[in-house]
């Protein structure tokens, strides 16, 4: 079974192309993981990104994830149950 630090990995492979803002800065220590049921893993945490004018904006994230099986690095080996963004 995966570990947390690569669920949280995986996790931000599928949260990156839905931001708004660009360079976007991960928590790497604060992130919350949890396992839901057989292979279902939840991670929340915050990124931050930037607007055009330069204003960091600061989003926050729970994600739901299934394991497939595979190469745990693949996101073909994930499937995205659930994302929440604020």
């Amino acid at each position: 079974m995966p570990s947390s630090n690569e669920v949280y990995s995986v996790a931000k492979q599928f949260v990156l192309p839905t931001l708004k803002g660009s360079g976007a800065s991960f928590s790497e220590d604060g992130y919350e993981y949890g396992k839901k049921a057989d292979s279902v893993f939840i991670i929340r945490s915050v990124v931050n990104t930037k607007t055009r004018g330069g204003d960091l904006l600061k989003t926050n994230f729970e994600i739901t994830l299934k394991y497939k099986g595979g190469a745990v690095a693949d996101e073909s080996s994930w499937e995205v149950l659930n994302l929440n963004e604020d």
